[in-house]
C-alpha cells in the first residue's frame, strides 16, 4: 500500500462567541485539514490549527511544513507504520502542528486498515469521558452568566480562564463559586498570566469550593517557579505550555513541578509523541490531561480516542472545542451528549468531510 495523494484543505469555522484567554482572543477557527489517499482506496483525515501564541505555528508555517512532508510521503510504502511516522518527523525540524495533522491521518488509515475504531487500534475498549467546558476570561458578570447558563443545560464541569489582574481574578473566582451547583467540578487556567507571588497569593486567598487543578499559572519557561508553587499548594498544579515534548515532561517531573501534565496533539507533534509522554507519566506516577487548542472535530476526535484508549493514566479531559462552534462543517467523529464524549464505532477516527 502506497501514499497516492496528499491534499491540503483550509476551513474557517465560526464560534458561537469569542474565545478569550490571557494570551489571545479568537472569533473563528482556522482549520487546516489534510486528506491522504492510498492506492488501496483507504483515506485518512488529519487536522491542525495555527495557534501562534502557544505553538509558534502560523498558518503559513504549517502550510510550508505540510508541503515538505507531502513531498517526502508521496509514493512511500505504508506497510511499515513506524517508517512512515519516522518520515514525518525527520522531514523537518519543530513544526509540531503540521506533524500532528499528518500523524492523525496516518493513524486514521492504519486503524481503518485493521477495521477498528482508533481507540481500539490504540488498545482501548469502549468508554465515555467527561470533558470540562471552558468559560472565557471576561467581566465578572459575563463569566457568572456563562456558568449559570451551562448549569441550566446540566453541564457541571468547568475550566475557568483567569490570568488577568490578580484582584479581579479573585473577584471572578468568588462570584463564580457563589453560583456553582454542589456537584460542579472546577478547573482554573491562568494561561501564564500570573507571577509566582501572585499565584501563591491567589491560592492563599481562595476559599470554599474545591478546585480540581490550577493550570499553568506562570510563564512556561519558569519550571523552578512552577516547582516552588507546587510545593506550596494544596491544589494540584498542571503544566501545559511548559510541556511540548517528552524531554520537557522529564524536566518538569524531575523538578517536581507538576502533579498533572496537559497533553495536546498540536503541541507534542501527534499521537505517537503523545503516547511517549503518556507512558513516561505512567511510569513516573504523574497524571495526564488530554487537552486541545481551539481545534476542529478531526483533531479533537483523534485526541478523544487516544484519551479513551489510555484512560488509566489520562484522567482529566478538556476536549470541548467542537461545542463552541456555531457551525461545524466536519461530520462524524466522537459523539457529544452535552459534555459527555463517546467514541464513534466507525473505523478510524470516523470523521467525514463535506464534498467540494
Amino acid at each position: 500500500m502506497k501514499v497516492e495523494s496528499f491534499e491540503i484543505r483550509l476551513m474557517k469555522i465560526p464560534l458561537v462567541k469569542p474565545f478569550v484567554t490571557s494570551l489571545r482572543r479568537v472569533e473563528f477557527v482556522e482549520s487546516i485539514v489534510i486528506i491522504i489517499k492510498t492506492d488501496s482506496g483507504l483515506v485518512g483525515y488529519g487536522e491542525s490549527v495555527p495557534t501562534k501564541e502557544i505553538t509558534g505555528d502560523t498558518k503559513e508555517r504549517i502550510l510550508d511544513a505540510l508541503k515538505v512532508i507531502k513531498n517526502n510521503l508521496l509514493e512511500k510504502n505504508f506497510n511499515n507504520f513506524k517508517d512512515i511516522l519516522n518520515i514525518v518527523h525527520n522531514s523537518i525540524d519543530k513544526n509540531s502542528s503540521a506533524k500532528s495533522a499528518v500523524e492523525i491521518a496516518i493513524y486514521d488509515i492504519a486503524s481503518k486498515r485493521e477495521n477498528l475504531p482508533l481507540y481500539k487500534f490504540l488498545g482501548g475498549s469502549f468508554n465515555t469521558i467527561e470533558t470540562s467546558v471552558t468559560v472565557s476570561l471576561g467581566s465578572i458578570e459575563s463569566m457568572v452568566k456563562e456558568v449559570e447558563g451551562l448549569q441550566r443545560e446540566e453541564i457541571y464541569s468547568f475550566k475557568i480562564k483567569l490570568g488577568g489582574d490578580i484582584e479581579e481574578d479573585l473577584l471572578r473566582f468568588s462570584a463564580i463559586q457563589r453560583v456553582l451547583d454542589p456537584s460542579a467540578k472546577l478547573k482554573l487556567d491562568a494561561n501564564q498570566g500570573w507571577s509566582v507571588e501572585e499565584t501563591l497569593y491567589f491560592l492563599k486567598k481562595m476559599k470554599g469550593v474545591k478546585v480540581e487543578l490550577l493550570e499553568q499559572p506562570i510563564k512556561a519557561d519558569d519550571i523552578e517557579g512552577l516547582s516552588y508553587i507546587r510545593k506550596n499548594s494544596k491544589v494540584k498544579i498542571m503544566a501545559d505550555e511548559s510541556v511540548f515534548s517528552l524531554e520537557d515532561a522529564k524536566k518538569v517531573v524531575a523538578l517536581g513541578a507538576a502533579d498533572i501534565i496537559n497533553i495536546k496533539l498540536d503541541k507534542c507533534g501527534g499521537i505517537s509523541k503523545a503516547l511517549e509522554i503518556i507512558e513516561f507519566c505512567k511510569r513516573s506516577g504523574v497524571e495526564c490531561m488530554m487537552g486541545c487548542m481551539l481545534e476542529g472535530s478531526i483533531s479533537v476526535s483523534a485526541a478523544a480516542n487516544l484519551a479513551i484508549a489510555k484512560s488509566d493514566i489520562v484522567t482529566f479531559y478538556d476536549l470541548d472545542a467542537p461545542l463552541l462552534f456555531s457551525n461545524n462543517p466536519i461530520k462524524g467523529g466522537v459523539v457529544y451528549n452535552k459534555n459527555i464524549i463517546s467514541p464513534s464505532e466507525s473505523m478510524g477516527i470516523g470523521c467525514v468531510l463535506p464534498t467540494v
